[in-house]
């Protein structure tokens, strides 16, 4: 989609029905928090309609008003109409960047994606460091293992996990490693499209120079860039790309990977937006959690398309981070609800947002990664 969009009768009947219905005022995960007006969906859409009418013009206020939204969706899944919002929103956002407008918070993060190609401010030449990578090689490689930012540099437990799986499973892999750069959604999301588009064909390229044709995202946004969006954006990239919970599946259909020891404690699995969403899979890892668990899965009652948003998509936790790191506990606290004792995750944005506050309500954190080594 390109800024002219923002004037094409696709997007004005979007906002014509959404602004009949107040409906997801109810259900924003910003909103929720904030209880500010123009943090629900309708006034921030309300106002993206007077700006394309004429009647307004974006300034530093408005400018700002159209950043607060985690872009989670939860708001289609129970609008009448299923309006997309969040397409209103990246839209908008990238008008907004185009006249010079983008927020402080925004700069920064594409001055960190042009200089250290991650959203971050970590340095690349960090990036993986202490993941043992020793097993990589292009050489007869079945898949590439995409490992993310936030795990690549932070969250490297997911990664050291999901590596210990390929090993058993006699899965030979590679990586990226000093040509991975961020998968290109966030810029997107917050409308540096331009960005967006030089690292989804930084990594296309290398991508394709490997020859391998099956890419493994443990970052649901990783997953869905590569999928779904590089098409979107322009960008060529002829591979099968699986989330990680999709390929351990995958391993345990075919056998070749063995559990020998069931989890006894009680778990609880959180949908991520990305993942569930916008990539409709919510199957695959409660499949792999029945075999991974000897007793059923205690499921919260917001799951599948109505989860909560843990609050660190669309860029949020980038531009608003003090705000962000609060939504996850309505997740966390649905946990403790049903009684678990380990919430699990499918995403590290996920599992970094529920860590905040996971340890005071008696949870565990752990990736289905973690949990499959925890049974091996």
């Amino acid at each position: 989609m390109t800024e002219k969009d923002y004037l094409t009768n696709n997007i004005q009947d979007e906002i014509w029905y959404c602004l009949q219905c107040m409906m997801c005022k109810a259900t924003c995960t910003t909103h929720h928090y904030t209880r500010r007006e123009e943090d629900a969906p309708e006034p921030r859409v309300h106002l993206v309609e007077l700006v394309r009418r004429g009647f307004l013009d974006w300034d530093e206020s408005s400018a700002e008003t159209i950043y607060h939204c985690s872009l989670c969706g939860l708001c289609r899944e129970w609008c009448a109409s299923k309006q997309d919002i969040s397409t209103i929103m990246t839209t908008a956002r990238a008008d907004v960047v185009n006249q010079g407008l983008a927020p402080d918070s925004v700069v920064r993060v594409d001055e960190s994606l042009n200089n250290l190609k991650n959203a971050y401010g970590k340095p690349l030449g960090e990036r993986f460091n202490g993941i043992p990578l020793a097993g990589s090689s292009v050489n007869d490689a079945e898949v590439i293992y995409f490992i993310g930012c936030l795990s690549g540099y932070d969250r490297q437990e997911i990664p050291k996990a999901m590596i210990k799986i390929l090993e058993a499973a006699g899965v030979n892999y590679t990586v990226l490693k000093g040509e991975e750069w961020c998968c290109g959604l966030p810029a997107y999301q917050l409308g540096l499209r331009d960005r967006a588009r030089e690292m989804s064909e930084h990594n296309a390229k290398f991508i394709t120079a490997t020859g391998v044709k099956t890419v493994i995202a443990s970052c649901p946004g990783c997953a869905r860039a590569l999928d779904l969006e590089y098409p979107k954006w322009g960008t060529k990239l002829d591979v099968e790309v699986l989330h990680h919970t999709v390929f351990i599946k995958k391993l345990l259909d075919e056998g070749r990977l063995k559990l020998k020891k069931p989890i006894t404690k009680k778990l609880t699995y959180h949908d991520p937006c990305h993942l569930g969403r916008d990539m409709k899979i919510y199957d695959a890892p409660r499949e792999v959690l029945k075999q991974v668990s000897e007793s059923d899965i205690l499921e919260m009652f917001a799951t599948r398309e109505k989860a909560l948003c843990c609050g660190s998509g669309g860029g949020y936790k980038l531009t608003n981070p003090e705000q962000a790191n609060k939504m996850g506990s309505r997740i966390t606290d649905e946990a403790a609800f049903v009684k678990a004792d380990i919430l699990v995750s499918a995403c590290p944005l996920c599992k970094e947002s529920f860590s905040k506050d996971a340890g005071e309500k008696g949870l565990e954190l752990k990736d289905i990664a973690e949990l499959i080594i925890d049974s091996l």
